[in-house]
């Protein structure tokens, strides 16, 4: 028996996996499985040093490690990914090991998937037997953002529920000034409150209408941990140089569709005014689609809230849509800016 061989039969791998949550324990396994095929003679070892980095890791506030692996149920459910696309779409999600726990709180980041304007993180909130969160319950406090979040003049962020028996939250940033860049994004959350309800189960509000709330657990919660916004799987970009009308203060303006690119989680359009003084914002009353091969499509006036329309330093405008649902961007036809069809090849 090898020096290491010793070491890792004296340590009980019980205690370590009780040091665990049951989404960090799927998530590793998940992982050591492949290398577990890639070589059966060591699987034991394999297995053993696995859980014993992942335990240290955990035990260490701030630390984080992203793994590659599946896509978590209830994004896809949120996300609207059928189900023969989830194996495709899990190789684009980081799932990073970050935690965080104040007062017998524990937050636990469990995956993220984003692309170039758009990010979508799940996690977890694991709370003493008597707390069972629903929609009566939020965190004073709630922050989601890129790092050196002075870099975008705007994003906007979101916290929902999204799966009260587990406790899983989503949070997304969406309509950012500019690309994200790969690097940390940070959740900052503070005071779990829970609403006042009366005797029936309705809201106790004040004479103003404003609604009574609790402090049910006071703390602090603050995550970081790394993640990739290049989805490389199945993205389109095209460069039609196509001219096309757009609305503006006077009518109609002609401009140039320069490039567009295509996501799973979202759809930007580059073009160059022909008229200096175009204002970019206008593009977002023409009315635009995206046109699938089975004849539906979807309209910029179902989702005007999820488009942002920004410029660059080359004086090019910037058209973003982000998706309701995750799409396959092979079953896009065509991109129809006004009465332009754009096709996409």
């Amino acid at each position: 028996m090898s020096r290491i061989d010793e070491i890792l039969s004296e340590i009980d791998l019980d205690e370590i996996c009780n040091q665990l949550t049951s989404e960090e324990k799927e998530r590793i396994m998940k992982i050591i499985n492949k290398k577990m095929a890639q070589n059966k003679n060591k699987r034991k070892r394999t297995l053993k040093i696995s859980l014993i980095a992942a335990a240290m890791i955990v035990a260490m506030t701030g630390t984080v490690f992203a793994m590659k692996g599946y896509l978590d149920k209830n994004l896809s459910e949120q996300l609207g990914i059928p189900e023969e696309q989830q194996t495709e779409f899990a190789d684009a999600v980081d799932m990073p090991i970050c935690s965080a726990t104040d007062n017998g709180v524990s937050v636990n980041v469990i995956q993220t998937i984003a692309d170039t304007r758009t990010l979508f993180a799940v996690f977890t909130v694991d709370t003493p037997s008597d707390i069972q969160l629903s929609d009566e319950y939020f965190f004073d406090k709630e922050i989601f953002m890129p790092e050196n979040p002075e870099m975008y003049s705007s994003f906007g962020f979101d916290i929902e529920l999204i799966d009260a028996d587990t406790q899983k939250y989503m949070a997304y940033i969406k309509g950012t000034s500019k690309n994200l860049e790969n690097g940390n994004v940070q959740l900052k959350l503070k005071d779990l409150c829970k609403y006042v309800l009366d005797a029936n189960g309705n809201k106790i509000r004040d004479e103003n209408g404003i609604e009574a709330t609790e402090v049910v657990v006071p703390g602090e919660w603050n995550l970081e941990w790394q993640y990739n916004s290049d989805i490389k799987t199945n993205v389109k970009e095209i460069c039609p140089n196509a001219e096309v009308a757009v609305f503006s203060a006077l009518g109609e303006e002609a401009v140039t569709v320069t490039d567009i690119t295509l996501s799973p989680l979202s759809l930007e359009i580059t073009y160059a005014p022909n008229n200096e003084s175009y204002e970019i914002e206008n593009i977002l009353d023409t009315p635009i689609s995206i046109d699938f091969k089975d004849g539906s499509s979807i309209q910029n006036e179902d989702i005007l809230s999820d488009l942002d329309a920004s410029y660059s330093a080359d004086g090019k405008g910037h058209l973003y849509v982000q998706y309701d649902n995750i799409v396959n961007v092979d079953d896009i036809k065509s991109i129809t800016i006004n009465n332009s069809v754009i096709p996409v090849n």
